[in-house]
């Protein structure tokens, strides 16, 4: 067992997800607690948690042994981070953190609009939020993205795999094979202007097969299993870099001989050559779904402590390794108060104070004009009074998750338009632009043209 991980201890399973929902995540955390602690963390009794600890101590007794007392440990903690926070080696100038983002490249959405909005398209090296109503395409954007993190460095792409952890059960391989498709053709038109013979293999060898290689999804049916796959994604990620085998796999195929053999065939080579390229995307989609829907997770402080858990998690991730990390979340309805509705500050939303907004999408999708910004700026104050009085809007999991990513994104209904909107971000401008989801995936709404 890694470092005493509680996902992979050999403990009982309603221990297991007692300790995993709490944000524990190896014996060490258990350890470090008195009984009257954990029971508090955990909300049990005393005689519970000290069973608890018994349970978990026999099954990780090396760990166990490192833990004689706490006391003289968490001086020896404390000390060593005073003496960390002293080390020259550990700091680094805005000079060279300015150098370092520079070189972060982005992953395209092949959204010309988003692109620009984000700056070039998701940013990597960064957690950005994306919210929404149901249905208006957050795993659709999800999707696509996914899709274009494969894309060969000669065509604009970061050339990596995708990490997808898949809580809600909404990831549909059928609709990721047919933005891969056109992705493909993409490719190769792009491979065909450029008449060169490098461009045209790489273009060639760029198949559906190996975009659908690069992407792996982990389903989450449960908080416990959100928690432990969040707070261990260091660890999935280097097992997805590691492959399933290498050269293993082509060797691995079934033998035979016609259309079906040379498939089979086709698909492992893909998949062994997809293996050899790191992961520059992680998404979680959702990040809130099992809170919604979890009744241990009533106690809004436990909560609290979950999401900051697995947030940092994903930030030291997206810092370290230089990955995109995306998260969707849910909106719910927050009552009371007309603030700024799309977030300018912690919460944000989407309600009655959307009309400057609205003006400004206008100006994306129609003429520009004064009188057409002013019409539909009225017609989506007048949809956003539909909520009701006082009401609007706004993402789930309240103010505190607000600080918890670097960019927000929300996805809204423009009419029958898609719009996303840049409500959050430390580098970029805010703003808005309209895009649509076709057949290919994620587009310019055909106004605006084609992709």
């Amino acid at each position: 067992m890694a470092d005493g991980a509680i996902a992979l201890a050999p403990i009982s399973g309603p221990t297991r997800t007692l300790l995993v929902a709490a944000g524990f995540r190896t014996a060490h955390d258990v350890f470090a607690m008195p009984p009257s602690g954990l029971a508090k963390e955990l909300r049990v009794d005393v005689a519970r948690a000290a069973d608890i600890l018994a349970e978990v101590a026999s099954c990780c007794p090396r760990e166990r042994e490192q833990h004689p007392d706490e006391r003289p440990k968490r001086a020896r903690m404390a000390g060593d981070q005073a003496a960390s926070r002293l080390d020259p080696r550990l700091q680094v100038s805005a000079l060279s953190l300015l150098e370092v983002s520079k070189k972060q490249p982005c992953i395209v959405t092949f959204c010309r609009g988003i692109d620009t909005l984000l700056g070039g398209g998701m940013p990597t090296g960064e957690v950005t939020e994306v919210v929404g109503v149901p249905g208006v395409g957050k795993t659709q954007l999800c999707t696509q993205l996914a899709v274009d993190a494969s894309l060969p460095k000669a065509f604009g792409g970061v050339d990596g795999q995708t990490l997808y952890i898949d809580t809600e059960g909404s990831f549909t391989p059928d609709r990721c094979a047919q933005m891969a498709d056109a992705l493909s053709a993409h490719v190769r038109g792009m491979a065909a202007r450029q008449s060169s013979a490098t461009a045209a293999a790489a273009a060639a060898a760029f198949t559906t097969e190996f975009q659908m290689a690069r992407i792996h999804v982990v389903r989450c049916t449960s908080l416990a299993e959100q928690m432990a796959t969040i707070l261990g994604v260091q660890g999935v990620v280097k097992a997805v870099e590691a492959g399933p085998g290498g050269g293993d796999a082509a060797a691995s195929a079934p033998a035979g001989s016609g259309a079906a053999a040379g498939a089979a065939a086709a698909a492992a080579a893909a998949a062994a050559a997809a293996a050899a390229a790191p992961v520059r995307l992680v998404i979680v989609d959702s990040i809130a779904f099992h809170y919604r829907g979890d009744a241990s997770s009533a106690d809004a402080g436990q909560r609290s402590r979950q999401l900051a858990a697995q947030a940092q998690a994903l930030h030291s991730l997206a810092a370290t390794r230089g990955i995109a990390v995306v998260v969707v979340n849910h909106v719910t309805t927050k009552l009371g108060g007309r603030g700024d509705a799309w977030g300018s500050g912690n919460g944000g939303g989407i309600g009655a104070g959307a009309a400057s907004e609205a003006a400004e999408a206008a100006g994306l999708l129609g003429d520009g004009s004064a009188a057409a910004s002013a019409a539909a700026a009225a017609a989506m104050a007048g949809s956003c009074d539909s909520l009701g009085a006082g009401s609007q809007l706004a993402p789930a999991l309240g103010d505190s998750w607000a600080h918890a990513c670097t960019n927000r994104l929300f996805l809204y209904w423009f009419g029958k338009v898609r719009v996303a909107r840049l409500a959050k971000s430390p580098s970029r401008p805010l703003g808005a632009a309209a895009f649509a989801v076709t057949s290919e995936g994620v587009r310019r709404p055909p106004a605006e043209g084609s992709a």
